[in-house]
């Protein structure tokens, strides 16, 4: 039979266990410093992402991308606005579009963002994306 200090000592040692095995590390704590203006360039296409850090875990996104950059006629656009949360280096939204959702999802590494979309069709201007690698401007 074990003794009342014995048990004590066993459940307090198992709870010292179980709380370091789910303690977060400093680097895990460490902020992210989003805020500022991302570039996609490409040999017919621009895009630009703003990124502007809000209170509570919040970032408002604001965005436009070109299509047709050379054209004579002037190129296709597609804009963004919304607002969102950053979580774990990654900002998510969606929209219903009629029958149809949009999504984007922005990593955040360093000073590079790396964009994926879904539903980008009927969204912007003909052949207007936001996906792909944008570099932070200095």
């Amino acid at each position: 039979m074990i003794g009342k200090t014995n048990t004590f000592f066993f459940i307090g040692a198992l709870v010292v266990v179980l709380f370091s095995m789910s303690a977060v590390s400093a680097a895990d704590l460490k902020p992210i410093h989003v805020s500022g203006k991302y570039v996609r360039e490409k040999d017919n296409e621009r895009s630009k992402l703003e990124i502007t850090q809000l209170p509570g875990g919040k970032v408002h996104v604001d965005g436009i991308s070109l299509y047709g950059t050379s054209r004579e006629s002037g190129p296709n656009i597609g804009e963004l606005d919304f607002v969102s949360s950053l979580h774990n280096g990654c900002i998510t939204y969606n929209e219903k579009i009629g029958k149809n959702y949009y999504k984007i999802k922005i990593t955040l590494k360093d000073n590079v963002l790396i964009v994926m979309e879904n539903g980008v069709v009927g969204n912007f201007g003909m052949n207007v994306s936001f996906a792909g690698e944008y570099h932070k401007e200095p």
